[in-house]
């Protein structure tokens, strides 16, 4: 019998959210979600394919299958395109043929990583020259001198704006996963203004934690969602591989502390918390995130407890997986689970790639847990 992970697998690389045809001019491109309502594909997404190249590097160190290198090196073809088209910077991605016209820095800089997990991958410069010209938008476009980033550029009129009505349009600690790709480019290259750069967005972030632990969602809100909170925490674990700072590393504890509180009896997470109820829902890529920051601080601090937590939300991780349904749906992860009349929880109808790509590599991390160091955890993070 196969593994919920060898079901999301299958489902990711079989489904048609991954774009296999090799005559499709998205080739190596990842589709954000599949739409059960519409029974459709929406937004070949590139961020969505910037985490498929990092997550099939993952997998490869496993298995050491070069189909996996070769669908990781279309998925660069594509993001390389992309950027071309866009003058070094990658837009948000391709809906009904077309571009949209919106590129986002948070995307930008898992693109960047991407491109460089392919480099270390394939060995071929071209990716790192990609990831290169990303990474110098990013810092010399992007950053400001505070180390809060710019959040959204206007690609047509090559403006950056906010939009407070939007969460994720608005400046926040999120951003500061921005600065893993920098670091892992500063590990190839040891520019100095790339170091400085993603250790200004973490001194940025640091700030914006509050007294509990938490990071809100943005500098607009004081409501924390949860799935911005996890990148937080992310990029300051990463940062503190690279940097071994004990002001990092008191963060980190502070903010998984606040995450093993903010875990429900069932194991899952709200999605937001401090918001109204009507808002409240649990997010299978809230829940895999936490699996992997409990067992990447597990993997330093070799503490029960973060298995312990680990374990009940990979168990609630799994309920959130589909197990009906056609090859378009079978094995991968609905995007939320939204409540109904406060009581029966209702699926959301959005069977999502990038929610899936979390959840096979937490779920992989919970099988090899004993066996992985700090380095290897921080490493395998995307």
């Amino acid at each position: 019998m196969t593994s919920p992970r060898e079901r999301a697998e299958r489902w990711l690389l079989t489904s048609g959210i991954y774009v296999l045809d090799k005559n499709d001019p998205n080739y190596g491109g990842v589709y954000s979600y599949y739409n059960w309502n519409t029974k459709s594909y929406e937004l070949v997404y590139s961020e969505g394919t910037g985490y498929a190249i990092s997550m099939l590097k993952y997998l490869h160190s496993f298995s050491k299958d070069e189909a996996l290198t070769e669908l990781a090196t279309a998925s660069g073809d594509w993001l390389g395109r992309v950027c071309e088209r866009n003058g070094g910077v990658i837009a948000m991605g391709m809906q009904d043929g077309r571009d949209v016209r919106e590129a986002y820095a948070f995307d930008n800089g898992i693109c960047c990583k991407g491109l460089l997990d392919l480099y270390a991958l394939t060995g071929n410069r071209k990716y790192l020259e990609y990831a290169e010209r990303v990474a110098d938008w990013l810092v010399d476009r992007a950053l400001n001198e505070n180390g809060s980033v710019k959040p959204v550029l206007n690609v047509e009129s090559g403006t950056f704006y906010e939009d407070e009505s939007i969460w994720y349009k608005v400046g926040g600690s999120f951003h500061s996963k921005i600065g893993m790709s920098l670091l892992q480019l500063h590990s190839i290259n040891r520019s100095g203004k790339l170091r400085n750069a993603a250790m200004k967005m973490c001194e940025w972030a640091l700030g914006q934690q509050e007294p509990d632990g938490s990071f809100c969602a943005n500098r607009a809100r004081k409501s924390v969602n949860l799935h911005f909170h996890c990148y937080t925490v992310e990029a300051l674990l990463y940062a503190y591989a690279s940097q071994r700072s004990r002001e990092l590393l008191g963060a980190v504890e502070r903010a998984v502390e606040w995450l093993a509180r903010a875990q429900e009896v069932d194991g899952g997470f709200w999605l937001w918390r401090h918001e109204s109820m009507w808002k409240r829902r649990k997010a299978s890529y809230v829940v895999a995130q936490a699996v992997r920051i409990f067992l990447t601080l597990h993997a330093l601090n070799r503490r029960d407890e973060l298995v312990e937590a680990a374990r009940k939300a990979a168990g609630f991780l799994v309920s959130m997986q589909v197990t009906g349904g056609d090859r378009r749906t079978a094995g991968g992860f609905f995007e939320e689970g939204i409540p109904r009349y406060a009581l029966a929880a209702r699926q959301g109808r959005r069977v999502t790639s990038w929610a899936t790509m979390f959840a096979i590599h937490a779920l992989s991390l919970l099988e090899n847990r004993e066996s992985a160091d700090f380095a290897q955890a921080v490493g395998g993070l995307f």
